[in-house]
């Protein structure tokens, strides 16, 4: 094999930085967590329908860890049945965040009354109900583990060329911007954005036979999590436009939407990542910016 190399000349491997596969590892982990959580939210869910389902409705979101934490305080109707001066004081001593006077006031008037009206399936003393304050817990505990991953992930990027060459991307948060660094490492290794696409697992595949031709499909034999991020990204592109962020991208999606006769955008969607990897790919290797006026044009 060594003997060869000096006849065929074989490209040299691109070695990356170290830094990006301890970013992606710190990316797989933000998953599992993300994971973690939903699973968490589940078991919440199904525990709180014999304790005290009502609750759900106490804030306009069940994601916040301020809703958790009451959770955790007062996992069962029964225990929402206390003074309001006392729930008050719960409430108040044991969050995380100080609360208003007029909100916390809100907040126990619709937790009274919420107790009121529920009829729990368990009684006070169930184990249930020691579940759902595990449970509460454990979300307050993976949500603070994942918000630290990302600000680690964050710190370790800022120092790459490409952070601020994917931050200049309207519509992009850091969240996606540390997930895709870490999940698509140094773009240097890839000498064409089609190979790009091989990677993320979104370049085509046809089944032609005879006659027939087929559309094509993705290969999906890549980075799923990239493709996820990747997917996530074109929505927040075309919501970020609608604030005057421009964006190629979602020029081309838009019209692409409207001259569809299919409800469906998903082969659309697809189409906008290719895109979008390929100005990603190009801003890289030529370490510049996004300028809107530049990229239509091209």
């Amino acid at each position: 094999m060594a003997e060869t190399q000096f006849i065929l000349k074989r490209a040299k491997s691109y070695v990356q930085n170290p830094i990006y596969i301890e970013l992606q590892d710190m990316s797989r982990f933000y998953q599992q967590l993300n994971h973690d959580i939903v699973s968490a939210k589940n078991r919440l869910h199904r525990l709180l329908q014999l304790t005290f389902p009502e609750i759900e409705t106490l804030f306009s979101t069940t994601d916040s860890q301020q809703y958790w934490e009451i959770v955790s305080l007062i996992p069962h109707a029964t225990m929402a049945k206390h003074s309001r001066q006392t729930l008050s004081d719960t409430i108040q001593s044991s969050v995380s965040r100080q609360i208003g006077v007029a909100r916390l006031t809100r907040l126990v008037d619709k937790l009274v009354a919420l107790g009121s009206l529920s009829a729990p399936a368990v009684a006070v003393a169930s184990y249930n109900v020691t579940e759902v304050r595990y449970y509460a817990q454990r979300l307050i505990a993976l949500s603070q583990s994942k918000a630290n991953v990302l600000a680690t992930m964050v710190d370790q990027t800022k120092d790459l060329p490409e952070y601020d060459i994917y931050q200049s991307i309207p519509g992009f948060s850091d969240k996606t911007v540390v997930s895709l660094i870490a999940e698509l490492g140094d773009l240097h290794r890839f000498a064409t954005s089609n190979k790009l696409n091989a990677f993320v697992g979104i370049d085509l595949r046809f089944n032609d036979s005879g006659d027939y031709k087929s559309p094509g499909f993705i290969t999906k034999r890549g980075n799923t999590i990239a493709r996820k991020v990747l997917f996530k990204a074109i929505s927040n592109i075309a919501s970020t436009a609608t604030y005057g962020h421009q964006n190629h991208i979602n020029d081309w999606y838009q019209k692409k939407k409207q001259s569809s006769m299919s409800k469906g955008t998903k082969k659309i969607a697809i189409g906008a990542m290719s895109r979008l990897l390929r100005t990603m790919h190009y801003l890289v290797l030529n370490n510049q910016l996004y300028d809107y006026d530049t990229a239509s044009k091209r």
